[in-house]
């Protein structure tokens, strides 16, 4: 019995068994003992025989015994391998060994009556630990014998036929085929004696003679060799008379029973009737008219005393009929409706309401019908799915419908689809999944498509035989004058890929290109002069340059003033016009200006803020301060100069210095990433310098480029916030929208209020715009406040955390410096008196191309 079980790696063992060599052919009549290792062998004994042997029986102890030597012999339980010095159990029936503990366990969950796990044999008794034979409790190991046996004969018995018991020593599994001798028996004939193994008795044996028992029919015997069983029928065919005694049948000579399949029609005893019955051979009866056997009428309701004045005297006299139903029960069980009549009753005409052969509907038939077979047949088509999920039955009326899996249901339609070869269609019957490979078979040989390798056949269609290597180059003419250097391949060849030289559309230069390639651009602008006189601005093209109109600004001066023409290339004269340029029309005092069209150019008249605007030039001019071109800073440089009075005092020395000393390339000490974007942004707008960031945190330095344009600004950014203090100068007015937050998933009941209060810490410096009933804006004037209250409302579970941010600015490095470094802490940086000697090894910053400040890492 083979029990399933978990598969088991067989543990690394130093002590392993020793592999038997293949058996020769004297071996194998006499098998070898299975050598077991040694538990403890000695080195210099390892050429030596086993300590123990078990002589191999039956296949499942042979496959024990290999297990128990290798120790791979698992319980079925608790699947752990059974060890040489463990306690086992052993089932009477099937002969597995489980762990003895296991096994108790088992038997404590089951109750008083248990079985076996592996066979379902069930027992009673306590479990013990035997032998495999059951002859010794508790076996010792001993070194001779193998794990759990005694050592003795085994001693069971092999079957229920088998008197003899088993000889070998104890040992797992079922005992082996008994090879004691069997007692003489005859042959099936018993013409022969013989003597066979007593494990083959049941195996009977024939001889070569003819059988010659007497066949069934008592006149021929068997004509075959001796055989098992009883014999066949007599083969001998002769004429023989029917018992009605009509035809003559060729039958059988075994055959006792005839019959020609016709009415017997025999003259009864009473010389007036015949039989009825179909041809037999016992007796036919008496006839069925007597008087004797007539008591009633046809029905059997009436007796014939009172129907008949003088009772019947002959089996022709007339049965007299009750005239009343017959109601004698009809296959269909209902009774008969006719009156009383002699004879079988007429087919029953009541209707029944059946369902049809499907099974979908319903309707009636005469009970005649039922009983004869028919069956009511609808007009609906089957329409269940076939074998092949594709097609589906149109039987009308299918006895089988919705059963997918009936025979009938299989679909016989031919699949026709194309194989794997694409060029065969499958022959089979439609089927589900993929169809079979391709099995033609090609028996010419097969060439490549230069025709220089081949294959021989046979070759199989829809296979990698059809495929021929060839390494070699095609070599076709291609219509350009090449010739094809890919490698061997069917169709058409690729374009041709050769370098040769062709001329440009625009037809100014020469450029290499694939031979394959028609039209060759060189990506320039054409530049040749249009009729109308400007330059023509398309790339390198073929062809006239007059094909589309031209585009360009006209350009020509006007008549009436110094502007021109700003309409687009036109034909003729400019049209005649009032001129729409803006220009600057100052009043007499020059404090003030408006943007007026060229043919408003009046003189604007002067107003009463002349006056106040003289005033506040005039004490510029007395502080040092005021001319044309004075700088205006950021709200943000303004607010971060404030907060860094020190840090700023120490820059604008230095950048003073570098101004002076007209340096190339110069240092700033290492900084933190708020001083840095504060630097990039003051340096590059208001002292035209190029600035750069140098090498990684926390190490990371600012790098100044000295360029034409550098200037000292006027005022200086420290002036200018003395000024603002002061209220002499009006402070930066605030970014319209830095930075929005945007509420997207918000419920119907929420209001702008809520959204205020959520935001009640930044109040003045946002506003809120409504999208639609669930989603708005939060528009902040600081990219600082819009972050900051980005983060807190990351920390409020609900509605409100699933907020986006948005950023309004132009880049993120430098413009807006506000939004990152508003509150940041006031801490001064140290500055050398002295310029470092060299640049740092990580970079080159003289030989490195600057890039612009604002783009600039911080």
């Amino acid at each position: 019995m083979e029990v399933q079980k978990k598969p088991y790696n067989k543990p690394k063992h130093k002590y392993r068994a020793k592999n038997p060599s293949k058996p020769s052919n004297e071996e194998e009549k006499h098998p070898k003992d299975i050598e077991f290792s040694n538990p403890r062998p000695n080195k210099a004994s390892k050429n030596k025989q086993s300590r123990w042997q078990v002589n191999q029986g039956s296949e499942q102890c042979s496959e024990l015994v290999n297990k128990l030597k290798n120790r791979e012999l698992e319980c079925i339980i608790c699947i752990n391998p059974i060890g040489w010095r463990a306690k086992i159990w052993t089932c009477e029936v099937c002969r597995i060994p489980e762990h003895l503990s296991c096994i108790k366990k088992w038997r404590d969950s089951a109750g008083l009556t248990w079985n076996c796990p592996a066979c379902n044999f069930s027992y009673s008794d306590e479990p013990k630990y035997k032998c495999f034979c059951g002859k010794v409790e508790d076996p010792l190991p001993q070194p001779m014998i193998p794990p759990h046996s005694c050592g003795e004969i085994c001693g069971r018995k092999r079957g229920e036929d088998c008197p003899h018991l088993c000889p070998q020593q104890c040992h797992p599994g079922a005992c082996p085929p008994c090879t004691s001798m069997a007692p003489i028996q005859n042959c099936p004939c018993g013409k022969t004696m013989y003597q066979t193994l007593c494990k083959d008795k049941a195996n009977i044996q024939t001889c070569e003679n003819i059988c010659d028992k007497i066949l069934a029919c008592g006149s021929h015997r068997c004509k075959e060799k001796c055989h098992a069983g009883e014999c066949k029928n007599c083969g001998v065919k002769n004429l023989r008379r029917c018992p009605c005694d009509k035809e003559e049948i060729l039958a059988d000579c075994g055959v006792k029973e005839l019959s020609c399949g016709k009415k017997c029609e025999k003259i009864l005893s009473c010389g007036n009737h015949k039989c009825q019955k179909i041809c037999h051979e016992e007796y036919c009866g008496d006839c069925e008219f007597l008087p004797s056997k007539v008591s009633t009428c046809p029905c059997g309701k009436s007796s014939l005393d009172l129907l008949l004045i003088e009772p019947r005297s002959s089996c022709l006299d007339p049965i007299p009929s009750c005239y009343m139903p017959c109601n004698k029960t009809l296959p269909c069980g209902h009774g008969c409706k006719v009156s009383c009549h002699i004879g079988k009753c007429p087919p029953c005409t009541l209707k029944q309401e059946v369902p049809c052969r499907c099974g979908l509907s319903q309707g009636f038939l005469t009970c005649s019908d039922l009983t004869s077979g028919k069956t009511l047949l609808c007009n609906k088509p089957c329409n269940t799915k076939k074998s092949c999920k594709k097609h589906r039955c149109q039987e009308i009326c299918c006895s089988v419908s919705g059963e997918k899996h009936h025979p009938f249901h299989q679909c016989t339609e031919i699949c026709r689809k194309l194989l794997n070869c694409g060029i065969h269609s499958c022959l089979l019957h439609c089927h589900l999944g993929n169809c079979e490979p391709c099995s033609v078979l090609y028996k010419e040989r097969k060439f490549c498509a230069c025709g220089k390798t081949y294959k021989d056949p046979p070759l199989r269609c829809g296979t990698s035989d059809l495929t021929v290597p060839c390494t070699e180059k095609c070599s076709k003419p291609l219509p350009c004058g090449h010739n094809c250097q890919s490698i061997c391949h069917p169709g058409d060849c690729p374009p041709c890929f050769a370098l040769i030289e062709k001329p440009c559309k625009c037809g100014k230069m020469y450029r290499p290109v694939q031979c394959n390639v028609k039209t060759v651009s060189c990506g320039k602008p054409c530049m040749n002069p249009k009729k109308c006189g400007h330059l023509c601005t398309l790339k390198c093209h073929s062809g006239e340059c007059e094909l589309e109109p031209c585009t360009s600004i006209c350009g020509k001066k006007k008549p009436s003033c110094d502007h021109t023409c700003i309409l687009v290339c036109h034909e003729g004269p400019c049209p005649i016009s009032q001129c729409e340029v803006g220009v600057k029309v100052y009043c007499s005092c020059k404090m003030q200006f408006e943007i007026r069209k060229c043919y408003e150019n009046k003189e604007k008249e002067c107003t009463a803020e002349c006056e106040s605007l003289q005033r506040a030039k005039n004490i510029q001019e007395a502080l040092g301060s005021g001319h044309a071109e004075d700088e205006t800073y950021s709200e943000s440089l303004v607010e971060y100069g404030k907060a860094n009075p020190d840090f700023l005092s120490k820059l604008e020395k230095k950048l003073d210095e570098i101004l002076t000393k007209k340096t190339k390339v110069n240092f700033l000490p290492q900084m933190k990433a708020e001083h840095r974007a504060f630097c990039h942004e003051l340096i590059a707008d208001h002292y035209n310098l190029e600035t750069l960031s140098l090498d990684q945190e926390p190490y990371r330095s600012v790098l100044v480029y000295m360029t034409e344009n550098a200037k000292k600004p006027k005022p200086l950014l420290s002036h200018f916030i003395n000024l603002v203090k002061q209220g002499i100068v009006k402070e930066p007015d605030k970014a319209e929208y830095m930075a929005s937050l945007l509420f997207y998933q918000l419920s119907a009941a929420v209001v702008t209020d809520d959204l205020l209060d959520v935001l009640q810490k930044y109040q003045k410096e946002f506003i809120i715009e409504w999208v639609n009933d669930h989603s708005a804006y939060a528009h902040f004037y600081s990219y600082n406040q819009c972050n900051e209250a980005y983060k807190m409302l990351q920390r409020i579970p609900g509605q409100y955390s699933v907020v986006k941010m948005i950023n309004h600015t132009k880049t993120e490095g430098t413009e807006g410096f506000k939004k990152k470094f508003r509150n940041t802490k006031k801490k001064a940086m140290e500055f050398t008196d002295e310029l470092p000697e060299k640049p740092q090894e990580s970079s080159d910053p003289i030989n490195e191309q600057p890039s612009s400040p604002k783009a600039a890492s911080q």
